[in-house]
């Protein structure tokens, strides 16, 4: 066999059995908001199993990127309000109640065959303002805090039938 073909076909050999072996992330893109307090997730997937994942945060208005989190595969941690889980193929990062300092992008180190690096923007919002309830329409109607006081109804109960007799007949006379 010729030299040249030994090494096309070496060559073709090596094209076939890597096609397979590149890592193609699929992470959260984009911004994801949410209101404070309400959970918030970002997740990562590659074609490979990962070895490790790593979780930075740069704040808005940061230049460093804070660590969050790293985790070898399998397996999970906490912190920062933040739990990453990595299994297999995916890698999950999930908060229960999202906080104004969770807020920033977030930059995911991959390590799979090869290492990628995908961001995330996680926006915390203020929660949607409550109808306010007038103080006098959380009492109830029937309470005795909003009924007048004994001796003054029964004054008024008295006075208000007189007076309307006094203004039938004419008014007072003098």
């Amino acid at each position: 066999m010729p030299p040249w073909a030994l090494l096309l076909m070496l060559i073709s050999i090596s094209q076939g059995a890597g096609a397979g072996d590149w890592d193609h992330p699929a992470c959260t893109e984009g911004v994801v908001s949410v209101t404070r307090g309400a959970p918030a997730e970002m997740t990562c997937n590659i074609s490979n199993p990962f070895s490790k994942v790593s979780v930075c945060l740069r704040g808005p208005g940061q230049r460093h990127c804070w660590p969050v989190s790293t985790q070898a595969a399998p397996g999970c941690s906490s912190g920062g309000g933040w739990r990453l889980c990595v299994q297999g193929r995916s890698a999950k990062m999930v908060t229960e109640e999202a906080r104004d300092s969770q807020a920033g992008q977030y930059m995911w180190t991959l390590v799979g065959r090869q290492t990628e690096q995908e961001f995330t923007t996680l926006n915390v919002s203020e929660p949607p303002e409550q109808p306010s309830t007038p103080s006098w329409g959380t009492q109830d109607p029937l309470s005795s805090a909003q009924d007048p006081p004994p001796g003054r109804l029964h004054v008024a109960l008295l006075l208000v039938p007189m007076l309307l007799c006094v203004l039938a007949q004419g008014g007072p006379q003098f």
